[in-house]
């Protein structure tokens, strides 16, 4: 069943190039003024990821068209769908693709988008959930899947987790890397603790554990395969690069 009084004018958060800068605000758009999609979505729940930090104002240039609403993930409810696979009232998540990158995304109270990227979510995951996880969590849970699928098993042996940024200096950091290490554990998977890695192996504060772990198999960081080969887990090793 569609609805009755489908929205005719909703808050969004916006971004604008004007005289050659970047500048983000709230505006009012109506339905019209979204880019075209197949499903029109309600938003109740979007993140704030690293990307959306960086395009607000064009520092990580990260848009590619403008004006876009931010936003690269939302979890909702569909409001209309012109595709039979969706109809009103369905609980979905959208992400990745040109979301809040080069169409509008999900920092709005409604969004528009195609059919193909919208996934019906679990009616065992709340909105909230959905977006706790985000597409940072989605995208890890897809590296710890495909290390399974690369061989890794309990007993394979120690796993390193490492983040771009210390734990200690960041409790959302230490939270999400504790929840990687509970994952681990629960599938009885020794983990390492994290430890601090910039971004680049040219970082001077950039330390691995010392020593090494003996028997480490599995990598899970941005520069996966360098740790690898430094802890020794060698050609045999499973790794996933994020």
């Amino acid at each position: 069943m569609q609805p009755l009084h489908p929205p005719q004018h909703f808050k969004a958060y916006r971004t604008f190039q004007e005289d050659g800068v970047i500048r983000s605000r709230f505006v009012e758009m109506a339905p019209d003024d979204l880019d075209p999609g197949d499903v029109l979505v309600r938003t109740k729940y979007s993140t704030i990821n690293y990307k959306d930090a960086l395009s607000y104002n064009g520092a990580g240039k990260i848009m590619r068209k403008y004006p876009t609403v931010a936003g690269i993930d939302m979890a909702g409810t569909v409001e209309t769908s012109a595709d039979p696979r969706f109809r009103h009232g369905d609980k979905v998540i959208v992400h990745a693709y040109d979301m809040g990158v080069a169409h509008d995304g999900g920092y709005a109270e409604y969004a528009r988008v195609p059919a193909d990227w919208v996934v019906r979510r679990s009616p065992n995951m709340t909105a909230f959930e959905a977006m706790t996880l985000g597409t940072a969590g989605f995208t890890a849970a897809l590296a710890v899947e495909l290390m399974q699928h690369n061989g890794l098993t309990p007993a394979s042996g120690p796993v390193i987790v490492n983040g771009a940024t210390d734990p200690a200096d960041d409790p959302s950091v230490r939270q999400c890397a504790d929840n990687m290490i509970k994952f681990f554990e629960q599938h009885e998977m020794p983990c390492v603790q994290p430890v601090h890695l910039g971004g680049t192996l040219a970082y001077p504060e950039q330390r691995f554990p010392d020593p090494l772990p003996a028997g480490t198999t599995g990598v899970l960081e941005q520069l996966a395969d360098e740790i690898r080969r430094g802890s020794g887990a060698g050609d045999t090793g499973t790794s996933v690069a994020l």
